[in-house]
């Protein structure tokens, strides 16, 4: 059985959860339409722009990754990494005030910084590793004030197979 989830989506859904608490509008992958600037209340709101991937084989395909036990107690999922993907991201904040851009762009960056590894995809598998390359906030205009935070992201995509549990191990014995 293949996993099919996409790491940049997971990324995105796991980064959402993260920040719209925090009080942003929308968590985006890809870059704004300038019409999304048009409505009033879509502000703040952060993009998560791809700049480049790169994907190289890291371990061999028979290294297990993760196993999690199902829920019949006789099976286990098994994750195997097939690839291990480089992103360079760079995440975007735009917002009203230039007091919610240094405020949200803060809290943002200091959260990736302290909490390095994000967990995507399956619960209690997947982690993204994000590691921080520098920010910049362009001039800003009237009403759009922009941060752009510029990331590392390494993110695996792992293949599932499920397999029964051992309860036993019989040793033989050799006289």
């Amino acid at each position: 059985m293949n996993v099919q989830i996409d790491p940049l989506q997971s990324i995105t859904k796991a980064l959402q959860d993260v920040f719209l608490p925090m009080g942003l509008k929308n968590v985006i992958l890809g870059w704004p339409d300038t019409k999304f600037f048009t409505v009033d209340g879509n502000l703040p709101s952060l993009f998560i722009v791809q700049v480049n991937d790169s994907g190289k084989h890291l371990a061999s395909r028979e290294s297990i990754h993760a196993t999690v036990p199902n829920s019949d107690g006789q099976t286990a999922t098994v994750y195997k990494e097939k690839l291990r993907i480089f992103y360079l991201l760079q995440l975007s904040l735009f917002a009203y005030t230039q007091e919610d851009r240094s405020n949200l762009g803060w809290m943002i960056q200091q959260y990736l910084v302290s909490n390095p590894q994000l967990q995507i995809g399956i619960p209690g598998v997947e982690t993204a590793v994000f590691k921080y390359r520098g920010q910049h906030n362009p001039p800003g205009e009237t009403r759009y004030y922009q941060r752009d935070m510029n990331f590392e992201v390494t993110a695996r995509v792992l293949d599932a197979s499920t397999a029964y549990i051992a309860k036993t191990v019989v040793m033989n014995n050799q006289t």
